[in-house]
């Protein structure tokens, strides 16, 4: 039951998203045709370009998958406290 109630939500959702024109073209993962491999492929040719121009590349990988189902524990909480503080001092 839980695996269509989240088919529907993304039908919904992904038909607002493209209705709106709220989708970018570095939205990812999620898009039919799209993967986060084509993110990476760029991602490494970016950096491959900065580099022959002697120029720095910053990335973040944030990885969501099942947070909202997993109970947190305690050293999972701790490591999140940890990134949001890091976050603050940059």
């Amino acid at each position: 039951m839980s695996k269509i109630l989240e088919r529907l939500v993304y039908n919904k959702l992904y038909e607002h998203l493209k209705k709106h024109d709220l989708l970018t073209p570095l939205q990812s993962g999620f898009i039919q045709g799209d993967s986060t491999t084509n993110q990476l492929v760029d991602l490494v040719h970016e950096i491959g370009e900065n580099l022959d121009f002697n120029k720095f590349t910053t990335a973040v990988f944030l990885d969501f998958a099942n947070r909202g189902v997993q109970k947190a524990d305690q050293e999972s909480s701790a490591d999140h406290s940890k990134f949001v503080k890091f976050l603050k001092l940059k």
